[in-house]
């Protein structure tokens, strides 16, 4: 297979690349973008009009013209999140951060975020989503952590603040919540939100990795099919275990292999190719809450075991290297699919039980 020593790939970001805060896929995006670069390429970001990037090219995007109208002549790879809606005459590769409509037939050049994403849609085509970790800023590795939070988005039902909220005050432990400032206390929780529980907003990174260095792990019991769970991956980075929901690509993030929708090694199995529960060294899962509250209360996970993890597993370098060789095998003309992946589940919509 030729290999290609220099390419020029062209990434559309679909937030503002200079926000204070960036939303998850721009952040990856950006990230996988300076790394790519550091590697020898050249990359030029297609991005919301306004958008700043200190190190790369920023073209703004033109909602009036077609997206074919405005990919530079020398291109060699155009690097999407959203399936295109137009022919384009250029190689194309997109990262399926969320999960398509049902019987959606996506791009044959689509790479997941998980295995358990891609098994869904009939594939094994899989890069797990990476981040620059920043090594520069001390983190606490050590014990005195006293409290547990929450990092995401608050206002999804499916990702169930409010079990969070009942297994912190449970635990009779603090819980800190991280989210969006959409979140609307009026939705029937401002009322939980007091005595067991603070809620912060958005935070800019050092305000939230201050937070995170005094948490003893991160509660997440989602109830859905979550595609890849980028707070699960910062918080080990933080040194905090996870405690949550054995669904979507999280048993995978807690290091569990996946084989044809099973995990290996496991418990029982229950239905949507998951476990009833399982421990790593990076956390704990299971569809009961009182077997992840009596993990939360006998917590001993080893915090400089979830960093180093996160560092290993998780870097945006491992990413990059991953999507090069994408990128090589179709610029070398042979597609990641050889038919079109297609799902036949609403997965973003569909509630899995979490029990007593």
């Amino acid at each position: 297979m030729f290999q290609r020593p220099f390419m020029n790939i062209l990434i559309a970001a679909p937030g503002h690349l200079s926000a204070p805060l960036l939303d998850d896929q721009t952040r990856v995006l950006k990230d996988l973008g300076k790394t790519l670069i550091q590697t020898g390429h050249r990359v030029t970001f297609l991005a919301p009009r306004g958008s700043v990037c200190d190190f790369a090219t920023v073209i703004d995007f033109d909602p009036k013209k077609t997206l074919q109208e405005q990919i530079p002549e020398n291109t060699d790879l155009l690097h999407l999140v959203k399936q295109p809606e137009e022919a384009l005459n250029v190689p194309v590769v997109i990262t399926a951060f969320n999960h398509a409509e049902k019987d959606e037939m996506l791009h044959p050049n689509t790479v997941f975020v998980s295995e358990r994403q891609a098994q869904q849609y009939g594939s094994d085509i899989f890069i797990h989503p990476g981040l620059e970790f920043d090594s520069n800023i001390p983190i606490n590795l050590k014990s005195g952590r006293t409290y547990l939070h929450f990092l995401g988005n608050a206002a999804r039902t499916l990702n169930n603040i409010k079990g969070a909220i009942e297994m912190a005050g449970n635990a009779s432990m603090r819980l800190h919540i991280i989210g969006e400032h959409r979140f609307n206390f009026r939705q029937g929780l401002r009322s939980m939100v007091s005595t067991t529980a603070r809620y912060h907003g958005a935070l800019l990174p050092d305000g939230q990795k201050a937070l995170l260095s005094g948490s003893k792990g991160l509660v997440f019991p989602i109830l859905w099919q979550k595609p890849f769970a980028l707070p699960v991956i910062e918080s080990f980075w933080m040194g905090c275990p996870a405690f949550g929901t054995p669904y979507g690509a999280l048993p995978e993030i807690l290091g569990k292999k996946m084989n044809h929708g099973h995990i290996n090694g496991s418990k029982d199995h229950v239905g949507h190719g998951e476990v009833e529960a399982f421990y790593s060294d990076f956390g704990m899962l299971s569809n009961k809450k009182s077997e992840i509250l009596e993990a939360i209360k006998g917590s001993d996970f080893d915090p400089r075991l979830c960093h180093e993890y996160a560092g290993d597993m998780f870097s945006i370098q491992r990413m990059a290297d991953q999507y090069l060789k994408v990128y090589q095998q179709i610029l070398n003309g042979r597609p990641l699919h050889q038919e079109p992946p297609v799902t036949h589940e609403d997965w973003d919509k569909k509630s899995l039980p979490l029990f007593k």
